[in-house]
């Protein structure tokens, strides 16, 4: 049964709603430790909530699920939504979270780690019941040097450990089988280092944080921040809810992202970044949205209006019902292959390809 909290200038957890006290220990130092471990449903009271970065970050970590109500309710200098995901650290660093495994191939419910990380260790660090990326072709990594955060692979899949055989070295998971192929012989460039995160490239997996599996709706607010609005997290979805200048909410390490009825058109682009499965706008009105990469699996948008561009696509991308003001360029802006576009009762102005890139299907 989920534990229902209130925050504001009265309830459960005490917060300024003026916007000039900094009310982030509210929502960090006193909601997050109660609800470690249980469903929250949380109300926020109308007004502004100023967010700062001192007491941390994302709002869903530590719970097992977060079903925010937020309607009336402002949010500035520092929201981050989602929860924790990825450890920006290399693959030798002695609490590395990521392996290599050997080829496996699609439709298999298992993999095995190489002879080097099995000799390594790397199994102790598959966990039971958490959830582990599978990953493969390094689309960004630069050759003996980081470049950027998460990791960008073509292929990824996620998928919960059910099962950790430490003398064999496997790792067994639940759900879906593997939906692609993997292959321990794809290059590898960058292996990462103390601060920086492994660029995987042949057939890796890596474990997420302990708190990636929980689930997070929002439903109302308006945000406002210099930087993307992270919304990380296995499942995440987001309802009503408007962006106020700076950048918007944006996608990025999840298996499910959801928009539905939502407002970004006086912020910047939405970025559809990297490690997404499943992203889906539905309705409302954008400024634009760019992707970047291929590592995108499967994007929908329907029932919008964006009135600057539509700048590149993932894999697999629909769209249904959409006006693009500006133009719309396919395939993804800066690495990988998309394999297929479909667009539908829709109203376009200019269609081009994003770039040097490859359209299949």
């Amino acid at each position: 049964m989920a534990i229902t909290k209130t925050i504001g200038p009265t309830g459960d957890y005490i917060a300024d709603n003026t916007g000039v006290a900094d009310a982030s220990s509210a929502f960090y130092t006193d909601l997050k430790p109660a609800m470690a471990g249980q469903d929250c449903n949380l109300t926020v009271q109308p007004g502004t909530y100023k967010l700062t970065s001192t007491p941390g970050f994302f709002w869903a970590t530590g719970m097992t699920s977060l079903n925010a109500t937020m309607t009336g309710a402002s949010f500035t200098d520092n929201p981050v939504l989602g929860t924790f995901h990825m450890t920006q650290i290399g693959i030798d660093e002695a609490t590395g979270k990521s392996a290599r495994i050997k080829t496996v191939a699609a439709g298999a419910t298992g993999v095995e780690l190489t002879a080097a990380s099995a000799t390594a260790g790397h199994i102790s660090r598959a966990v039971v019941g958490q959830w582990m990326m599978v990953t493969g072709f390094d689309t960004q990594g630069l050759f003996l040097s980081a470049y950027g955060f998460p990791s960008n692979a073509h292929f990824v899949e996620f998928v919960q450990i059910t099962a950790v055989d430490t003398g064999a070295k496997t790792i067994s998971f639940a759900g879906q089988p593997l939906r692609d192929g993997y292959s321990s012989q794809w290059p590898e460039f960058n292996r990462g280092g103390a601060f920086e995160v492994d660029s995987g490239g042949p057939a890796t997996v890596y474990f997420l944080h302990p708190d990636f599996g929980g689930t997070a709706e929002f439903n109302g607010g308006t945000y406002s921040r210099t930087n993307l609005i992270v919304c990380t997290g296995k499942d995440f979805t987001i309802r009503n809810a408007a962006t106020s200048g700076g950048l918007p909410i944006y996608p990025s390490v999840n298996k499910f992202w959801r928009a539905y009825d939502c407002d970004t058109s006086t912020s910047g682009n939405m970025e559809i970044d990297k490690l997404a499965d499943t992203v889906i706008w539905d309705g409302g009105h954008a400024h634009g949205f760019e992707t970047q990469s291929s590592s995108i699996y499967n994007t929908t948008i329907r029932n919008t209006t964006i009135d600057g561009d539509f700048n590149g696509s993932g894999r697999i991308t629909v769209m249904d019902n959409v006006t693009i003001d500006g133009d719309l360029r396919i395939g993804p802006l800066v690495a990988g292959v998309a394999e297929s576009f479909s667009c539908t009762n829709s109203t376009l102005t200019t269609i081009m390809n994003a770039g040097p890139r490859i359209l299949r299907g």
